[in-house]
């Protein structure tokens, strides 16, 4: 179904009948397209949404992108589904938008759970990230099959990683994946690493050994900023634990909130 907020109609989907809401948020370049295999076990527990960003997807294309309108949209279509409270999951970009939702949100948030993210760039990566945004703007979206990505490494010189055939023929607009990239850039000069201390809901934070795009560190640096988190890498997957490891992924989660309270 599509709702109209912050001037553009945002596409979601929303599966299950019970529990509390469980919301997904796609990755650089995606849409809810990317969890349809994970919607059916998730919606057997909770009411699971998924949403195309701004630009992505079937939403609206939009004049700006920037990270604080990624988590206002989300907190808009939550006011408007009637949805107070949830647990807010977020991979690679998603778990950069669920970060800056849950900064900006906390009251929303009754649990946390990150997947091969980060919460800060550093120079060369940020340099990077603007290269391939203004790759996209000059050409197009099929030039991110002859060019290279480049990781997001917090703590090393951004790795130049091939674009994966998933992240190749993205679910969006050049403009989109574009300003996406530019936002993720903007963590070199504002990033939230500072302020996860204020994250006090129960949070669970997962990464990649192997993982050459965010890299372990970037989970553990979240880790070590968000007081009582708990962090799990998995030492022989690489980026999207979710989709890689699903078995040990669904497990860890429903562990996670087990432990924390949530009775099912």
């Amino acid at each position: 179904m599509r709702t109209r907020i912050n001037g553009l109609s945002i596409n979601c989907e929303l599966a299950g009948d019970k529990g509390p809401y469980f919301v997904m948020n796609h990755g650089l370049g995606g849409s809810l397209a990317r969890f349809r295999d994970e919607v059916p076990f998730w919606s057997s527990r909770f009411r699971v949404l998924t949403w195309d960003n701004r630009g992505c997807g079937r939403s609206d294309k939009a004049e700006d992108y920037t990270l604080k309108l990624y988590a206002q949209d989300l907190a808009l279509l939550l006011e408007k589904l009637g949805v107070d409270s949830v647990i807010l999951f977020g991979v690679s970009w998603g778990g950069i938008t669920a970060l800056r939702f849950t900064l900006d949100y906390p009251q929303m948030v009754r649990f946390l759970i990150l997947d091969s993210t980060s919460s800060a760039v550093n120079q060369q990566a940020a340099i990077n990230y603007r290269a391939r945004a203004d790759m996209v703007e000059q050409g197009s979206l099929e030039s991110l099959l002859t060019g290279m990505g480049q990781g997001f490494r917090p703590a090393f010189a951004g790795n130049a990683d091939m674009v994966s055939q998933q992240e190749a023929l993205p679910d969006c607009d050049a403009g989109a994946y574009a300003g996406a990239t530019r936002a993720i850039a903007g963590l070199y000069e504002e990033p939230m690493t500072p302020e996860l201390g204020r994250i006090t809901c129960p949070t669970l934070v997962v990464g990649g050994g192997k993982d050459a795009t965010a890299g372990a560190a970037g989970s553990v640096i979240i880790h070590r900023g968000i007081p009582n988190s708990k962090l799990v890498i998995v030492q022989d997957a690489g980026h999207g634990i979710y989709r890689l490891k699903p078995d040990l992924f669904r497990q860890t989660v429903l562990e996670f909130l087990a432990d924390n309270g949530l009775v099912q």
